[in-house]
């Protein structure tokens, strides 16, 4: 259905890069876990840290989509920053996301995926936790969004509206199309 629609990409070479692919395989444990974090942490860990398990698919994942499209930006690990995400969700053909996702039931807009810090201090709120109010805010006429992890369509289900979760922010923002998972997928 993605290459029946009747509205489909007829130039490519207008998006820049034509693939923006961004991953995170290795996390740090959270010793203090953010506020903005903790509904969306199961309950015994919302005081504790936070060990999350690395995800080493990432990369290969990544490097086959690098290889596979000539015009790809792929950025892995401290250069997958929330900041150069977002850059890139405004100009890119397709983007990419492989890294953890964290659903929140009962608050949609706390729904995050988990990127990098861009180190910078300046006051940005570029934390690497990309949350679907942030997504919401910015606008982009992106033709494929793929959301590589756990439960990415999983949210809260609106009457008529369907699942709120991180695809929907994506649509929200203009995606014309995304891809998710409505259950936990392995690495």
């Amino acid at each position: 259905s993605l290459t029946a629609d009747d509205e489909a990409v007829s130039d490519w070479s207008t998006f820049e890069p034509q693939l923006a692919a961004y991953g995170v395989s290795n996390f740090d444990t959270l010793e203090t876990v953010p506020s903005a974090l903790r509904a969306a942490l199961p309950e015994a860990a919302q005081d504790s840290s936070v060990r999350l398990p690395p995800l080493p698919g990432v990369r290969r994942e990544l490097s086959a989509l690098g290889s596979s499209v000539a015009d790809a930006d792929v950025a892995v690990n401290s250069a997958a920053t929330e900041q150069a995400f977002c850059r890139d969700a405004r100009r890119a053909g397709i983007l990419h996301v492989a890294s953890h996702a964290l659903v929140n039931a009962s608050s949609p807009l706390q729904n995050a995926v988990l990127l990098r810090s861009s180190g910078s201090a300046s006051g940005n709120g570029s934390d690497g936790v990309l949350f679907l109010h942030e997504l919401q805010s910015q606008r982009s006429q992106i033709p494929l969004v793929v959301l590589s992890g756990c439960s990415t369509a999983k949210g809260t289900l609106r009457g008529g509206e369907g699942m709120e979760g991180l695809q929907s922010a994506f649509r929200a923002m203009g995606a014309q199309s995304t891809i998710s998972t409505l259950w936990p997928v392995d690495d």
